[in-house]
């Protein structure tokens, strides 16, 4: 058999170098400082370390009896559905108050959105800890947005 390739060689024939410049396929003349006719450098090949960091993996080689690959799946699945959820709940708090300005909803709906990631973030730690079950996820910080996005959008759809 061959032997595995564990080493490159890299090769410039025919080339020269004058003033910090390396030129190809010139003609060699004596005026040049330095001349050679082959040129090479062995570059060595060292195999590449294993993914250690469930966030490099792809989520197909992500093991899901491990706390913290089951969580690296949720949270790549969680900001999807916030993008929705947040979407919706931005719909519901838009409206703003009769006697409030345009701006009077920004700062509550930055809130919800703030509290609505961090929430998503102390869940994805205690589901990488183990201190929540795999099976439930992220999932309940999902319902509950999603339940007061249902309420607000409702709210928001009756008549003043």
């Amino acid at each position: 058999g061959t032997k595995p390739l564990t080493s490159v060689v890299a090769k410039i024939v025919t080339g020269s170098w004058r003033r910090g410049h390396l030129t190809f396929n010139r003609k060699i003349s004596a005026k040049w400082p330095v001349q050679y006719p082959r040129l090479g450098q062995r570059l060595a090949q060292a195999p590449l370390p294993p993914r250690r960091d469930p966030r490099a993996r792809p989520s197909t080689q992500l093991d899901l009896a491990d706390p913290k690959h089951a969580a690296e799946l949720h949270w790549r699945i969680a900001l999807p559905l916030l993008t929705v959820v947040a979407a919706l709940v931005s719909l519901g708090i838009a409206r703003p108050p009769t006697r409030g300005g345009r701006f009077a909803r920004v700062m509550p709906g930055l809130g919800l959105f703030v509290g609505y990631y961090l929430l998503l973030v102390f869940a994805q730690d205690a589901l990488a800890d183990g201190r929540l079950p795999r099976a439930l996820g992220l999932w309940p910080v999902h319902g509950a947005l999603g339940l007061l996005a249902a309420w607000l959008l409702r709210r928001s759809w009756r008549p003043a």
